[in-house]
């Protein structure tokens, strides 16, 4: 339909709200009225056609409220003339979107980034309707998204955000990677030591991936129509920069968290999939390396838990052989012992012959504090050396090491399992 058919709705287009209801309008009647204005065409941003169509539009005209998804369509394609002239027309600024993630027209002003129309919004239905349904705030919805302008916005605007808002709001930047919005919430709010915490947290986790964006892609066009790979990088660089930020307002890069393992951030940091920016950036703003959880176990521990990395399999969130080489090399750099065991006996050494590259294996034995032949010969608690894991697990390249390293005169050693 590219024009409207005034027939079809009472004869001739009448003012909003005149006119008796139509029985024979199909559900989508007005939205597909408004469609040519919105898209690429011969109807495409001209008014006039537009105020045709609010012309013959009244809620009771429209009984399946078509014409509010055309309110939507105007939102995130930044059209604040059309969104005006909806809500002149009548059209509700409260009704909730009914596909996901059903955000009120405040709150998808937030995640597209309209400040002009967010302000409008906000005029209109005031700070008792800042969220939907679920809970969702637009402070926090604008955090999450990357929006700084609506950040700063909402805070100066009203000054009744609650504690929850305002932690949830920082949780979701750092969770994000939205530095940008962290900077803004730590200017001009204080917080707590405990939520500082836990936003360094949920900065070391990975990334958050949004309900209104689960492919990333509004994501990679905001930054310029990235690639997955550019836009991973630019997240890294982002998150380094988030906990040196929220560490520098008072988090504690050696301090717990809610899901840590055994509270121990950098432990943390060094379990997670995507380990590469925040390892770096809690030991740059002085995390212990050489601190152990309650079964000895070390960042090294976990990171050569990991196993090798494979680049022609790798996801886009994974790391490659050399980001694990780095990341070794800066544990030990900062004093992380590969010497270290854990309760079962385990050292990095072990590790290394096990899941490890021979150049971690090697890294590792020249940081050791114990002779050559002794380091390769240490047992776990079942009498296990690390050339009784390499051989188990058929490494040919690294038995062939740790024999030239001392292990030849152990080769009939026998564990404890026989």
């Amino acid at each position: 339909m590219e024009q409207p058919d005034a027939n079809l709705v009472t004869g001739h287009p009448p003012a909003a709200g005149h006119g008796s209801p139509p029985s024979n309008l199909p559900p989508a009647y007005f939205y597909d009225m408004v469609r040519p204005y919105l898209k690429k065409g011969a109807r495409h941003g001209d008014r006039d056609y537009l105020a045709q169509v609010l012309d013959a539009w009244s809620p009771e005209v429209d009984a399946q409220n078509s014409i509010h998804k055309a309110l939507f369509e105007a939102i995130y394609r930044g059209d604040e003339v059309a969104v005006q002239m909806l809500l002149d027309a009548g059209v509700s600024p409260r009704r909730p979107e009914r596909s996901e993630p059903q955000f009120t027209p405040l709150l998808a002003a937030s995640r597209a980034g309209q400040l002009g129309m967010a302000r409008r919004f906000w005029t209109l239905v005031g700070p008792e309707e800042r969220a939907d349904e679920d809970g969702h705030d637009c402070l926090g919805v604008a955090a999450r998204n990357g929006r700084p302008e609506l950040v700063a916005f909402f805070l100066d605007v009203w000054g009744g955000w609650t504690a929850e808002e305002r932690k949830g709001a920082l949780d979701e930047a750092a969770a994000t990677r939205w530095d940008v919005c962290v900077d803004v919430l730590l200017d001009k709010l204080t917080y707590p030591q405990k939520d500082l915490q836990e936003a360094l947290e949920w900065a070391i986790r990975k990334r958050m991936i949004l309900m209104e964006d689960e492919t990333g892609r509004l994501r990679r066009e905001q930054l310029g129509n990235l690639t997955h790979h550019e836009a991973e990088a630019d997240a890294r660089r982002r998150q380094r920069r988030i906990i040196s930020r929220l560490i520098d307002a008072g988090a504690n890069p050696d301090g717990p968290g809610l899901w840590s393992k055994s509270g121990r951030l950098l432990l943390f940091a060094a379990s997670q999939q995507d380990y590469t920016a925040c390892l770096a950036a809690l030991l740059e703003k002085g995390a212990n390396a050489r601190m152990e959880d309650s079964q000895g176990v070390t960042a090294l521990h976990w990171l050569l838990r990991k196993g090798p990395a494979d680049p022609d399999r790798r996801l886009f969130w994974q790391d490659t052989p050399q980001d694990r080489m780095d990341a070794t090399q800066l544990l030990l750099d900062h004093g992380c012992s590969p010497d270290v065991a854990d309760e079962a006996g385990e050292t990095a050494l072990h590790l290394a012959a096990q899941k490890g590259s021979l150049e971690q294996l090697r890294l590792c034995l020249a940081h050791s504090q114990l002779p050559a032949d002794g380091a390769v010969r240490q047992p776990n608690n079942q009498g296990e050396s690390p050339l009784h894991y390499a051989a188990a697990l058929g490494r040919h390249d690294v038995v062939e090491y740790l024999l030239a390293q001392g292990a030849a005169d152990h080769v009939d050693l026998a564990s404890r399992r026989g």
